[in-house]
């Protein structure tokens, strides 16, 4: 689920207030495809309005979601820009959370979920704030007509766009996460116990034969590494600085992550190490995080901390060409 008030205004939805919007406008604001802006003059009738409100959500709802604030300041055309800045428009139409929810879900089909309501008083007068999921289950439609949202605007789906959005491919969303759970010093030895976690963020779909491969980038190895040391379900290799995990067959699950913990032994002539993790499923597809561990006055009380993130749950086709990926191994020392 993405936080869009919390991205725009630095808290929570349910936290905004007239002050909060007061201060955001005081500076020149611009809509985007995750942002619309909607102004209600003294003269304006509110039913034409909604159905206007309605046409955004539903664009929300078939692209990737977003912040629609109703009694924004009124629009400003400089040249071809549009920017909004300035008092706010509230409405003296008063409307429940209750009732905004009835209309949308009533009004778009199929009938939509993930979005949630907040109403701002500004003294006797009210601002109305929709942020809206993207929708599992798009695409979506109001009036008979699909919208998408464009350039910052919301417009009539074209007919491609619509077919796209019917055949759309969605797979399980994994993310994967590495922790440094302890760093001692025993016997002239370094040893570092790691934690690694994978989890399943999309609620509806679970995944099978998810797999992951932990690779050890600056002289360090697993320690007690052995390739039959846990039969087929893990396997070392590159002489105990890579550990391989077999296809795993018991689902993942949306808010259970599997989890796993390996020690490493580090030679005490190394002052950086990285971790390179990359995963993926039979559903979903292969992403990449690397980690640099700077061993240079590591904290033993707090060893996650000299931990940097350099590629985070990075999908292999989007952010890594081949000639990449080669060029990382040609660099970096695998033993």
């Amino acid at each position: 689920m993405t936080n869009f008030a919390q991205n725009l205004f630095g808290v929570e939805l349910s936290q905004v207030s007239a002050q909060t919007l007061i201060t955001y406008f005081h500076e020149q604001r611009l809509e985007t495809d995750t942002l619309e802006f909607k102004s209600f003059p003294a003269q304006a009738n509110f039913d034409p309005l909604f159905s206007k409100i309605l046409k955004t959500v539903c664009g929300f709802l078939n692209g990737s979601g977003g912040l629609l604030i109703l009694g924004a300041p009124v629009k400003t055309v400089v040249g071809e820009v549009d920017y909004f800045q300035g008092e706010l428009t509230p409405l003296t139409v008063q409307k429940s959370v209750d009732w905004f929810i009835n209309k949308i879900s009533s009004g778009i089909t199929p009938m939509p979920i993930g979005i949630s309501v907040k109403i701002v008083t500004v003294e006797e007068s009210f601002v109305y704030l929709f942020e809206v999921q993207e929708s599992q289950y798009k695409p979506h439609q109001f009036d008979h007509i699909y919208y998408i949202r464009l350039d910052g605007q919301t417009k009539p789906a074209p007919h491609y766009i619509v077919q796209a959005l019917m055949r759309q491919i969605t797979y399980p969303d994994l993310r994967a996460t590495l922790r440094l759970n302890r760093f001692v010093i025993h016997a002239g030895d370094r040893i570092a116990k790691l934690a690694i976690a994978i989890f399943n963020f999309s609620q509806l779909q679970n995944e099978v034969d998810y797999n992951y491969v932990l690779t050890l980038i600056g002289g360090s190895q697993f320690l007690g590494w052995n390739p039959n040391q846990y039969g087929d379900e893990i396997r070392f290799d590159m002489n105990g600085a890579q550990l391989l995990h077999r296809p795993i067959a018991r689902p993942l699950h949306f808010g259970i992550p599997y989890t796993r913990s390996c020690q490493i032994t580090i030679p005490t002539n190394t002052d950086e190490l990285k971790f390179m993790l990359t995963f993926g499923g039979r559903h979903s597809p292969s992403k990449i995080c690397i980690y640099t561990l700077n061993l240079r006055g590591i904290d033993i009380m707090n060893p996650q901390a000299s931990i940097t993130i350099e590629k985070d749950n990075e999908l292999f086709e989007a952010k890594q060409t081949i000639e990449e990926s080669l060029e990382f191994f040609r660099n970096n020392e695998i033993i």
